[in-house]
């Protein structure tokens, strides 16, 4: 998915430079933040705007269903990351579906439906295959380990190699960043 598909945004603050669209504080620098991604009016793609984690869910989660999918780099978070995002999406479903007043409206409906096809009970109908499992341990393991890797690499990489030692390495690599392709700076390793 590209970064312009996604209405969300995850990251580390990469400096001391961001506030806090909600509460107008800074966003200290590695910290956990989240944005709503909006069409930029300066050039082709898409611009954040960035929230603490906890100022996030306070407000954007309430107003939209938020899915892992439009959550544009969360797959370069920790795993531990990772999985408190994981656990604030099924907090906002169950608020969500909680204070919706057409639920209890959709229940009764679905009631009266199920009333009506009492002739097709007799009907045999096969189920559905199963889908594949995302959430199997085994998969979880393999994923959780792979990010751990990743994150440790990227750590270790970033801590020992200078900026131009880092230049050198992306570009061997062909993951050079330039200045224009966002916020991020040169020697970032993606």
């Amino acid at each position: 998915m590209s970064s312009i598909d996604s209405s969300f945004g995850v990251d580390y603050a990469i400096t001391e430079k961001s506030w806090c669209k909600e509460c107008k504080q800074p966003i200290p620098k590695n910290e956990l933040r989240m944005s709503v991604r909006a069409p930029s009016d300066v050039h082709g793609g898409a611009e954040d705007n960035w929230f603490h984690f906890h100022c996030f869910w306070d407000i954007a989660a309430k107003d939209e269903q938020i899915y892992e999918r439009n959550i544009y780099r969360i797959e370069l978070l920790k795993w531990n990351d990772q999985e408190k995002i994981r656990q604030k999406i099924a907090e906002s479903k169950d608020l969500l579906n909680s204070s919706d007043p057409s639920s209890s409206n959709s229940q009764l409906k679905s009631e009266e439906a199920n009333k009506k096809r009492k002739s097709l009970e007799a009907v045999s109908i096969p189920e559905k295959k199963q889908k594949f499992d995302n959430s199997s341990s085994d998969l979880q393991a393999k994923l959780k380990e792979q990010t751990d890797t990743y994150c440790y690499i990227r750590d270790e990489l970033t801590e020992t190699l200078s900026v131009e030692e880092a230049i050198q390495f992306l570009r061997a690599n062909r993951r050079f960043k330039r200045k224009n392709d966002g916020d991020r700076e040169v020697c970032v390793f993606l």
